[in-house]
């Protein structure tokens, strides 16, 4: 009878190292896309309020807003938070609104989308906006430039640009006012400790956004 096959402990270890090693990238490479990997399926309540209630996702969904807030700073889309007192009078202050979303990735990969826009629906045509684009196209032209495509052996390609209504500059008199969204002054802080905030007497603050953003009708 043959001998049986030894290995020293440190064979094992060395496999025990790389698989560690792989899953500890596989999480940090999750967690930079506020992703997730979830033995069940996830579903996003439409209320960010009530997805933060969910203890068992309040992280993801913190890591989801603190991604898009990231990104609005990457484009520069807001400005300083101001207090309320010092906005001209008359000026409408629209109410920030955060969409959630969840996107499968793999078989039990999440991603949490946590989309910020300004609500809109209370903007009134010739006071608030002229006119509102709408940037899409319709079945009819997309068929006529295929068979023209088609005729006359063109190549088509397409193109996405990325944060398309935040590189969207907004003349001074004509940007919106919305309000502080969920735990964004927390974000502030500790991404700008050393920013001296504007005292306001009923400690309420606003944001004036320098770029196009989502739900502001006169962006489309």
């Amino acid at each position: 009878m043959d001998e049986p096959v030894r290995f020293h402990h440190q064979t094992f270890r060395h496999y025990f190292d790389a698989c560690t090693n792989t899953l500890k990238l596989h999480q940090m490479a999750l967690k930079l896309n506020h992703m997730v990997a979830l033995p069940y399926e996830p579903k996003a309540d439409p209320s960010i309020f009530k997805c933060l209630d969910n203890t068992e996702l309040r992280a993801e969904w913190k890591e989801a807003l603190a991604h898009q807030y990231n990104k609005n700073d990457d484009v520069r889309l807001l400005a300083m938070p101001t207090p309320i007192e010092n906005l001209p009078e008359g000026k409408k202050v629209l109410p920030a609104v955060i969409s959630t979303k969840i996107k499968k990735k793999g078989e039990d990969i999440y991603q949490f989308i946590a989309r910020m826009c300004a609500n809109g629906s209370k903007q009134q045509q010739g006071i608030d906006f002229e006119f509102s684009y709408s940037p899409t196209a319709g079945m009819a032209p997309i068929r006529i430039t295929l068979a023209t495509a088609a005729s006359f052996d063109w190549i088509l390609a397409v193109i996405d640009i990325v944060n398309c209504f935040q590189s969207t500059l907004i003349p001074p008199e004509e940007r919106l006012v919305i309000s502080m969204p969920p735990f964004y002054r927390k974000w502030f802080q500790e991404k700008y400790p050393e920013v001296k905030w504007e005292h306001s007497p009923s400690n309420k603050y606003v944001l004036e956004v320098i770029n196009g953003i989502q739900g502001d009708k006169g962006g489309g």
